[in-house]
């Protein structure tokens, strides 16, 4: 690194560990702060464009019960893959910087969290109910399971996600 980027990147944690918005660290550093945006969208890019391999531990385990799956521990997440996944919605998960939304569920069924990326960070939605409980996935609460907005929208209602058709309507009257 140059002095000057150095320099801006201790500026930068500075300006991080006041936990001031740029604005006003700038207006009290006497800082111009058109300058500081641009080193700190020089230092994000740089951080978000890969520097070297990440090395990842597989291991494949074999179970007499079951069909072979494959394991993968990235830090403490350990993701089981079975031979009969879905493969996009595997690529889904592994790459949570995707446009999907990530729904999740506690155990007593009455709280929400859905977790999506937006360009630079997360969201978090939280819903908790006062009373009564999600209409959740039933036994295949433990598995990964794609939904559609719709059916998203009817577990936000507290509807069950698979919802039957409506018997036909026959109006007697035309008004």
């Amino acid at each position: 690194m140059s002095d000057k980027q150095l320099e801006w990147q201790s500026r930068m944690d500075q300006w991080r560990e006041s936990r001031l918005s740029i604005a006003a660290w700038c207006r009290k550093e006497n800082i111009n702060t058109h300058q500081m945006y641009y080193w700190k969208r020089k230092f994000d890019q740089q951080r978000d464009t890969p520097s070297s391999t990440d090395w990842v531990e597989i291991s494949q385990s074999i179970n007499n019960d079951e069909c072979p799956s494959l394991v993968i521990k990235i830090d403490k997440l350990l993701v089981e893959v079975k031979p009969q996944v879905d493969r996009q919605l595997l690529s889904d998960v592994l790459h949570p910087f995707s446009p999907a939304l990530f729904v999740f569920c506690n155990r007593s069924r009455d709280k929400l969290k859905i977790l999506q990326w937006d360009n630079n960070g997360f969201w978090l939605y939280y819903k908790r109910l006062e009373t009564g409980k999600f209409s959740w996935l039933g036994e295949l609460s433990k598995q990964t399971k794609a939904i559609s907005p719709r059916q998203l929208r009817w577990l936000l209602d507290g509807l069950a996600i698979q919802q039957s058709a409506h018997r036909e309507v026959k109006a007697r009257t035309i008004l």
